[in-house]
């Protein structure tokens, strides 16, 4: 693994690990390209140094922080009688990748964190928060993880299969669609396209072009 890698890229490929990725899948387009993985341990990914947050950064960063505290007292609907915690976006608050999927399992109430569940699911509030996570972030790239992810930000009742691997906008953001964590929980076959979205999503970050 190249240590020049992203550390977004890093987190990313860690995550999909708890998930339950035991291979490395590779584009067949690109197999040539491919390097034997070496008998020896494999070298530590060395993250590169944090950029200096600016003052404008620094602005969309409180209001985040801000953003979440009043998520947390919201009670603009039902979901507040019965909830544990808010489940707020977590993470670097100017990343250059984002995630979104449905609502949070019981793990993931207890905690008040994303993605701490066997599924991973993640809740952003309601969508106005969602929009405003996403505004104030400024991703580079979505991942859409699911159906009902992807049906709430395209805003259409498609089926995930013919939505996945393929770049729509939301809010001028490069959003690409894929399986939700949970579905490769139960369909060990879904990983290997998932595996082909995120080399797209990868391919992107590295070129910064569709």
């Amino acid at each position: 693994m190249s240590t020049s890698l992203r550390p977004a890229l890093a987190d990313l490929l860690a995550y999909l690990g708890e998930m339950g990725y035991g291979e490395v899948y590779l584009n067949p387009r690109k197999a040539s390209a491919a390097v034997p993985a070496p008998a020896a341990a494999p070298v530590p990914v060395v993250p590169s140094p944090p950029a200096p947050i600016d003052e404008e950064a620094a602005g969309r960063i409180a209001e985040l922080a801000a953003l979440a505290g009043v998520a947390e007292a919201c009670t603009r609907c039902r979901l507040a009688e019965g909830r544990t915690k808010v489940v707020f976006g977590s993470g670097n608050p100017t990343a250059e990748l984002m995630f979104v999927g449905e609502g949070p399992g019981a793990d993931e109430d207890r905690q008040g964190l994303p993605f701490v569940g066997a599924a991973g699911e993640l809740l952003t509030a309601c969508r106005g928060y969602l929009d405003r996570q996403i505004a104030l972030v400024r991703p580079r790239a979505l991942v859409a993880l699911g159906k009902v992810a992807a049906q709430a930000l395209l805003g259409n009742d498609a089926p995930i299969g013919r939505m996945r691997g393929q770049w729509y906008q939301v809010q001028g953001v490069p959003t690409m669609v894929t399986y939700h964590p949970a579905a490769l929980l139960r369909n060990q076959a879904l990983k290997r396209p998932t595996w082909e979205d995120m080399q797209q999503v990868r391919d992107f970050l590295r070129s910064g072009n569709l």
